[in-house]
């Protein structure tokens, strides 16, 4: 199943995906970043995560992330 994560780049976000991945989820996260660093370093660099550098409200990056074939969304 694939899920698109929103703010999974934050605290809260970062252990959510933690999660989703260690129960084999194909995870795609999206984060602005405004909130400082970036805590799923660990997850993109084992290739376990997709991640896309965008506000939620940049409607446009927004659908081009939607586009793919994406089962679910979770906003954090």
């Amino acid at each position: 199943m694939k899920i698109l994560v929103t703010g999974g780049g934050d605290f809260i976000g970062s252990h959510l995906c933690r999660k989703l991945s260690e129960l084999g989820y194909d995870l795609t996260v999206i984060d602005n970043l405004s909130g400082g660093d970036q805590h799923i370093a660990d997850l993109l660099e084992e290739g376990k995560a997709k991640f896309i550098l965008c506000d939620v409200r940049d409607s446009r990056k927004l659908n081009e992330a939607i586009n793919t074939a994406i089962d679910s969304v979770i906003g954090t």
